[in-house]
């Protein structure tokens, strides 16, 4: 019994090792085994496979797919047996390009330029190879970012520049990323770099040209619409980049479009609101920020917000250039970010390399941008050589140093309680300045103020043909509350405009005049006026506080006076300020030459009257150089009576009396000051109802030449 119990066990202990025993084929198949076990999604029977196959085989496939396994633990060693497997892999098979762009992905983490000398062996082995010249690109762009703008110090030399290596980094990035769009035309990614890179090197124009190709052939990308849309913005194409923009926020996911629209809002204006910041829930924030942006808005006129577009402008920048996707970290809530997004870019900026200060005690001085805005310097350091900068601030006695002496943090911290944000108007065109002058009177209309805007535009813009000037222009006037609610909006065309509005002011420029109105219950607020050219989209945005004049329903009162070159008693005229039965062409500069007429009008309300409803006042005019040690010429000629000279106080007094019927009389004259000398003057018109006894005065300036 136990002998054959021996003779079994023997047989089935040989028939064990027979079929353990891989035969060939099955070596052969340990590479496909794995393989199968990975579309199983059982990494570690196929991790273990994939080594039977390089032990048994020595095979690259194997060890091709085992390095994978091995870098995607994200590990240094992972990362180190990876890259030990594929250089044996492309030792055994130096032209698969696989092997050669993991070994790359693999050294990206330890140095991009290692990895620069691998994709430069790919495109030795294929050089229309599209990743492989992206990447050259990219990493020839991330130099030239580093050294553009950027200085060291060298011997005798304080500020070595180091353009010259960046322009040629530059070159070499512009020519791999042309070719990677050459020979894959749907390689997003190098649309987007390429761009960028013409934006760095501020080639803005041809970074939109390369967007709106790369529109074309991805229209749902909302990346490529953000981007185009600062490019567009930075051109000054401000009704393009609005847009753009809008399409990007309508592609973001709802959680971005916040993060974009809102709470780098809320980053903005949290120093203005204080310690109650906190308080706010997000719907009042939210009425915060609709008003915030309504009173930042520079130019009513058009469909958007100019502010707005340059805050999304501010937003986009910061996330493109300083992001930290590893922390999922926005650019805009970096210290670069913030500053970008609180002030703009800066004027200038330079980057300090590192450097070694062995003199002493060794010293290391960081890498640091230095930013230069108008008012004020700010500095970043790369503290911890990751490319994340930092406020610089002193570190006495470290052996690290910033390249920037001031204190960052203290000064931003400063800069955020007394000036939260800083922006300047961009607009299509450029600005140009009108003169206007801003008139009221007592409305008809129950305690309301009719308020006129005479303005006047250089005839020197317009065409001449015939009696008519021909530009056109889009004007707006506007009036808000004080919680900047609209209470008064017009608009309207202009494109050609008479010659009697013409307005000869000196030196052979000529003012077209125009006078705009509106009424409005006196309650303080912003007024409005604004000017676009059609011709080239130049601008004149005037925004100012205005309170309107409340007028006296009982006392004596007077309306503002008007200075003109022309007065009728006719409305029918093409004059274009017309007023109750009068029409006029004022003079908004105020500036008349001593030969010519100058009209003066102006409005009295709540006079007494006699039972024949008779008033009786005088008007005592006093005319007064601003400059008194010129002297006035003592020969003054007017259509008025003159009454006195005083040669103390140099100043000339005309007195008038008058009787007319009602309260309210209009009151016009012509002065005549031809015998003037050149210079400024005020005019000061001072009245004295005699029936009541109550006195009331105004005063205009104006200049003669």
């Amino acid at each position: 019994m136990k002998r054959a119990f021996l003779v079994s066990f023997c047989v089935l202990a040989f028939t064990w090792r027979i079929f353990s025993q891989s035969s060939p084929a099955d070596a052969a198949n340990y590479y496909e085994h794995g393989m199968q076990a990975l579309s199983n999604k059982d990494v570690k029977k196929a991790e273990k496979l994939f080594k039977k196959s390089i032990r048994e085989n020595d095979d690259a496939p194997s060890m091709y797919e085992l390095a994978k396994i091995d870098y995607e633990r994200n590990t240094i060693s992972g990362r180190t047996e990876a890259r030990e497997l594929l250089s044996d892999a492309i030792f055994k098979e130096p032209k698969n390009l696989s092997y050669r762009y993991l070994l790359a992905d693999v050294f990206k983490v330890f140095s991009d330029h290692i990895a620069y000398g691998i994709y430069k062996d790919i495109i030795k082995i294929d050089s229309t190879s599209p990743e492989a010249l992206f990447n050259l690109g990219r990493i020839d762009a991330s130099d030239f970012n580093d050294y553009h703008n950027s200085v060291v110090s060298y011997g005798q030399y304080e500020n070595l520049s180091l353009e010259k290596y960046a322009q040629e980094s530059y070159r070499s990035a512009k020519g791999y990323l042309e070719k990677a769009i050459k020979y894959d035309s749907t390689y997003k990614e190098a649309y987007l770099h390429l761009s960028f890179l013409f934006e760095d090197n501020r080639k803005i124009t041809e970074g939109i040209h390369v967007l709106k190709n790369a529109e074309q052939i991805f229209p749902g990308d909302k990346n490529i619409h953000l981007y185009l849309g600062l490019l567009l913005y930075e051109n000054s194409q401000i009704d393009f980049a609005f847009k753009e923009y809008q399409t990007a926020l309508s592609l973001m996911p709802d959680s971005e479009r916040t993060d974009f629209t809102f709470n780098s809002v809320k980053e903005v204006l949290k120093p203005a609101l204080g310690d109650k910041f906190k308080n706010y829930s997000d719907e009042q924030l939210k009425q915060m920020i609709k008003y915030f942006w309504n009173i930042s808005d520079p130019l009513y006129l058009t469909d958007y917000n100019e502010r707005l577009l340059d805050h999304y402008s501010r937003v986009a920048y910061a996330d493109l250039r300083f992001s930290e996707p590893k922390k999922l970290i926005p650019g805009w809530k970096t210290n670069r970010g913030e500053m970008v997004l609180r002030y703009g870019e800066p004027i200038k900026r330079v980057r300090y390399r590192p450097f070694i200060n062995v003199g002493g005690s060794t010293q290391i001085g960081m890498k640091t941008d230095v930013w230069y805005y108008k008012y004020f310097t700010v500095g970043f350091t790369d503290q911890f050589l990751n490319g994340n900068y930092v406020f610089s601030e002193p570190l006495p006695g470290d052996r690290y140093i910033p390249q920037f002496g001031g204190d960052t943090p203290m000064l931003v911290d400063y800069l955020r309680k007394i000036q939260f944000q800083i922006y300047t108007p961009r607009f299509d065109g450029p600005t140009f300045k009108v003169p206007y002058e801003i008139a009221q009177f007592k409305s008809k209309g129950y305690n309301y103020t009719d308020v006129y805007v005479n303005y006047g535009i250089d005839a020197y813009d317009s065409l001449r043909a015939g009696n008519y000037y021909h530009e056109k222009y889009e004007w707006g006037l506007f009036y808000f509350d004080s919680l900047h609610d609209p209470i008064f909006s017009d608009k309207g065309l202009i494109d050609s405009v008479s010659s009697k509005h013409k307005v000869d002011v000196k030196d052979g420029r000529n003012l077209l005049v125009n006078s705009l109105n509106m009424s409005v219950y006196p309650d303080s607020g912003e007024l409005a006026f604004e000017l676009e050219r059609k011709s080239d989209n130049g601008v004149s945005t005037n925004h100012i506080p205005f309170y309107p004049r409340k007028f006296k329903l009982r006392r004596l009162d007077i309306s503002d006076a008007i200075l003109a070159t022309k007065l009728l008693h006719d409305t029918s005229d093409a004059l274009p300020l017309k007023r109750n039965g009068y029409s006029m062409l004022p003079n908004p500069s105020h500036i008349f030459e001593a030969d010519k007429p100058i009209y003066v009008y102006y409005e009295l309300y709540n006079l007494s009257v006699n039972e024949n409803d008779i008033n009786d006042f005088e008007q005592k005019l006093i005319v007064k150089k601003k400059d008194e040690s010129s002297g006035l010429s003592k020969a003054v000629n007017s259509v008025l009576n003159v009454v006195g000279l005083g040669n103390k106080k140099e100043e000339v007094i005309i007195m008038t009396k008058y009787q007319a019927q009602g309260k309210n009389p209009q009151i016009n004259f012509q002065l005549d000051m031809h015998t003037y000398q050149p210079g400024d003057y005020i005019v000061t018109f001072l009245i004295d109802d005699l029936l009541s006894k109550k006195e009331i005065s105004k005063e205009v300036s104006l200049t003669l030449r």
